[in-house]
């Protein structure tokens, strides 16, 4: 993978293993400098190119479903993936242009695994939609072409069992030495203008920001023009994460475009 300009991103790939920055097992490692692209939209960045060994496999994929789950505020990552690669996956913000610029066609390895053994996997996390139990229609040649790709890379989400890099059980995990328990701590709130919108959340962890974003939803006052309030959110594990808004179709949080995340929302018609 070469070196590549996004918008205002310019990116830099190296081998992490060359320059020793693989912590063992580390899922959280890159999710930092992932989500403060896609937060500032802009500056100089180092990204790790296509992994060669379980340690680096397991950071390389582990921030990706935290860009589903968190930033479009996917409750059916399946289904929403699905409808993006059914349109080209196209660059349509900096959500979809990390994406397709960090992982590539190496992409395809953690969306199979996604589609063909994710619903087992993910049916159980809270934050998720139950009806992820249905598994989305994949054409069953790209599926296995890709495997067939899959077969000739090291350490991909597809080798090695259903779930070979434990990434369902990781999904959200903060870099290796984050102090205290990530799950751990009282979310914060601060009310910000009624006349400018906005107001900032403080969470622990990236793992508690969507329970404690809901939880603090009763301590937000109504506007009295009836508009939603624009949420920026910071995560003490990673930083800041972007600027939220409450869906009063999905009842859950996003960032971005309404239609985006309703790309990923059970029971919407993406036709």
């Amino acid at each position: 993978m070469n070196d590549t300009e996004l918008g205002g991103l310019e990116i830099q790939f190296f081998d992490p293993e060359r320059d020793r920055l693989i912590c063992e097992l580390d899922y959280g490692l890159w999710a930092p400098e992932v989500w403060r692209m896609i937060s500032t939209g802009s500056g100089r960045y180092r990204f790790p190119g296509p992994p060669g060994s379980l340690d680096a496999a397991v950071a390389w994929y582990g921030p990706i479903t935290s860009i589903l789950v968190v930033s479009l505020g996917w409750s059916d990552p399946g289904t929403g993936l699905k409808v993006w690669y059914d349109q080209g996956r196209p660059d349509w913000d900096i959500r979809f242009q990390v994406l397709n610029r960090l992982w590539g066609d190496r992409l395809d390895y953690y969306a199979a695994w996604l589609w063909k053994f994710g619903a087992e996997y993910l049916a159980g996390k809270p934050w998720l939609d139950g009806s992820l139990t249905e598994r989305v229609d994949v054409d069953q040649r790209w599926l296995r072409g890709v495997e067939e790709r899959a077969q000739r890379e090291s350490h991909t989400p597809l080798l090695g069992g259903s779930d070979a890099l434990h990434l369902s059980m990781h999904l959200l995990d903060p870099p290796n030495g984050f102090p205290g328990d990530p799950s751990s701590g009282s979310p914060g709130l601060v009310i910000g203008e009624s006349s400018k919108r906005t107001m900032v959340f403080f969470a622990r962890s990236l793992r508690t920001v969507l329970e404690g974003m809901d939880a603090v939803r009763s301590e937000m006052p109504k506007r009295s023009d009836g508009r939603s309030w624009r949420v920026h959110v910071v995560a003490e594990d990673v930083g800041r994460l972007g600027e939220f808004r409450l869906s009063r179709e999905s009842g859950r949080w996003f960032s971005g475009r309404h239609r985006y995340h309703q790309m990923g929302i059970t029971n919407v018609d993406h036709a």
